[in-house]
Order: structure tokens, then sequence, then C-alpha cells
């Protein structure tokens, strides 16, 4: 019977757990793609990843073992009860030895693993976000040479990491240790307070109470080890809810209109009127000063301009991805026919966009499938493309080509 309800008991609570960590990713995932970067540079690639991995791992796990925070002080008071009836008011006196002696040692060893954990976590931010630097600009690196000198910083902070790491194993395994012979010593010193009363210690005694200890061994065992998860997922969940209530793009300063509508005389697909852009929430970094630009359907249009001139800041004021001031307007213009207000109310909430950043991002799957992106396979279109982009050559390269 024991065997059935604990393995009833651990599918399902790994279960609410395993929908718990279903729930959280998607919602992270549409976040990051709503967050303001300018106004959360907290925000670090790095420090996302290690949410979406890491945190929301330790939140599943949580779901296993919670219930053990009223499990185990149940199991502690109910052993303590029969204990009473064995060795009278010296249970009472291990249980002050635990309490006033060993517990503000687990405590202080908890605070000191909880502050470690902290510090751990901004250390794994922190190489992270150096790791994405240096795949960002692997060429720049690559041809300056600077392996060696990006190699042994990330290495620094590696070190400082790993130095982290055995401080809270340390600290880690020195609590377990003290809660695994927590009930022997428990029982020593009950014992000794018995015998030194003028009690008489007999076998029926020794082997009940002993038994009683043995019982609770298991709470007194598992309760750190819950106390010491909930205090890593108390963490993880503070770093989910920071990303959850991270700033978002204001979506209001796009205006999408009908085609007709438009005044310019031609037929635009975006048009920017008169409007400044800046990087921050508080309108004080300008990143574009009053630009006015419109781009008609069907047109190609390039932007030119020297490094840092703004050609970026270009895109991302068109994405919405930065701030604009309450003058001048950013304006998507709809090339559907509606035949009503409401269906174009509708519509054009669906507009789409394509944006190819500096930045690659490569699927995990074939150089085909990288290439039509979830588009439906048209060959010949693939032909013309891959040959227009002299990518035959390459194929040929590769073992199992494209």
């Amino acid at each position: 019977l024991n065997t059935i309800v604990l393995q009833q008991y651990f599918h399902r609570t790994n279960t609410m757990g395993m929908r718990a960590r279903g729930c959280l990713l998607p919602a992270l995932f549409d976040k990051i793609l709503r967050v303001n970067v300018g106004a959360t540079p907290d925000q670090s690639p790095g420090k996302l990843m290690n949410v979406i991995t890491t945190d929301t791992g330790k939140i599943q796990s949580l779901f296993g073992m919670v219930l053990a925070i009223v499990s185990a002080p149940l199991q502690i008071a109910i052993a303590t009860f029969l204990l009473y009836q064995q060795i009278r008011w010296s249970v009472f006196v291990g249980l002050a030895f635990q309490m006033f002696v060993m517990t503000p040692i687990l405590m202080y060893i908890t605070t000191k693993a909880r502050a470690l954990q902290r510090e751990l976590a901004k250390k794994r931010d922190s190489r992270l976000s150096v790791v994405n630097e240096v795949f960002g600009a692997i060429k720049v690196i690559k041809m300056y040479a600077w392996e060696m000198s990006f190699g042994a910083t990330m290495s620094d902070i590696r070190k400082d990491e790993i130095s982290l790491l055995l401080n809270y194993a340390f600290l880690y395994s020195l609590q377990m240790t003290m809660f695994m012979f927590a009930s022997t010593l428990i029982s020593l010193v009950a014992f000794s307070v018995y015998t030194a009363a003028g009690n008489e210690l007999d076998g029926i005694k020794i082997f009940a109470s002993l038994a009683l200890f043995t019982i609770l061994r298991f709470p007194v065992s598992m309760l750190p080890m819950v106390i010491a998860m909930v205090i890593e997922a108390n963490i993880s969940f503070r770093r989910v809810r920071d990303v959850l209530m991270s700033t978002e793009l204001d979506t209001s300063q796009v205006q999408i209109l009908n085609s007709s509508s438009g005044d310019s005389g031609k037929n635009y697909a975006i048009e920017v009127k008169d409007a400044s852009f800046y990087f921050d929430e508080q309108l004080t970094e300008h990143a574009l000063k009053h630009i006015s630009c419109g781009f008609e359907v069907g047109s190609l249009t390039m932007i030119i301009g020297q490094t840092g001139s703004g050609k970026t800041s270009v895109l991302r004021a068109i994405l919405g991805d930065l701030n604009k001031s309450e003058h001048g307007a950013l304006i998507y213009y709809d090339q559907t026919i509606y035949e009503t207000e409401a269906q174009m109310a509708t519509a054009s909430k669906g507009l789409s966009f394509g944006y190819s950043s500096q930045t690659a991002w490569i699927q995990n799957s074939s150089v085909r499938d990288n290439i039509i992106f979830g588009k439906p396979f048209d060959a010949e279109l693939y032909k013309k493309t891959t040959t227009a982009c002299a990518l035959k050559d390459d194929f040929q390269l590769f073992p199992n080509g494209d």
C-alpha cells in the first residue's frame, strides 16, 4: 500500500510540475518577443537563456517535494508523541537540542547557501552574455587573432563560477550530513538524559524508541532538502517574474490603415512621417530625429550610410522596436481590400513581416529547412533562389548536401 500511494503521489506531482513548466515556457518565449530591450537593459540574452532552461527546471522539480513541507512536521509531531510514551520528557530535551543547537547552525548554512545561489546565478548570466557576444563578433575576433584574450576572459568568469559552485556544494553537503545524523544525535541526547535522571532503559523501550527515531529520520532528513529546493525555486520564481513583468514594446505607436486612406499619392506599404525615435522609455536618448520616409509596395529600398549613422535604427523604428515620441506617425498600410471597417480592424492585426538581423538565427534542421523556413517546398523557386545565391558549390561540399 505504501508503494502504491507513493507511486501515485510522485506521478501526479511530477505531472503537475511538467504542466507548470509547459505553461511557463510558451509564456516566456512569447514575452521575450515583445520585450522592450531599451527599457530593460538588464534582461541580457544569457540571463533569458538561464531563466528558460535552469529556472523553469527548478520550479518543475519543486512540485515533487513541496507536500513534504506539510507531511514532515506532521510525522515529527506523531513520532514525538509516541516517543513521549516511552521515555517521557527526555524526548523534549533531544528535540530542544535539535531546535536550539542544530537548527541555528543549519539556518546559518542555509542563509549562506542562498546568498551563494544568487551569486552563482549572476555569474552564469555574465558568462553566457560574454559567450553570446563572442559568437556574435567571431569574425572580428578571428581576424585580429583575439581568441586567447577573449578565451582568458571567459575562463576567468568560469573559474569564479566554479569556485562559487564548489562552495555551494560544500555547504549543501554539510547541510545534508548534519540532517542525516540528526536523528542519531537526538536519540543519543535523549537516552543520555533519560538514564542520567535515574531511569532504567530496557530492551522494549530502547528498540521501540529507536524505531520511532528511525521514523523521524526521513522527515528530518527530507525537510532540509525541501527547504533548499524552496529557496532555489523562490529565486527562480523571482527571475521568471522579472522577465514576465518586463516592459513591452508600445504597439499603440503604430497606425494600421487601409491602403486607400493614404494621402501621399504613392502606394506605400510603410510610411514614417516626421517622427522621432528614442532608445529609452523616458525619451531622453535620441536614436532618430524627425525622419520622414516611405517604402512603396513591390519596391526594393536600400539604406546606405557610414557605420553608426543609424541604418539599423531605421529598421528597428520601422519594426516598432524603438520608442516614438507623440509627434509624427509610423503607419503600416494594409493592401487587402475589405468590404467593411470591422473586417479591416480584425484582419489588420495579422499583418506579417520578415526581418533578417545581422545576427543569424539557425534552426536545428537541414539547410533546406532553414531556407524555406516552414513554407511549402517549391522545387522551382528553391532552385532559382539557391542558384541566385551561388549555393550549389557549397551544397556539394556538405556530406549530405542541403
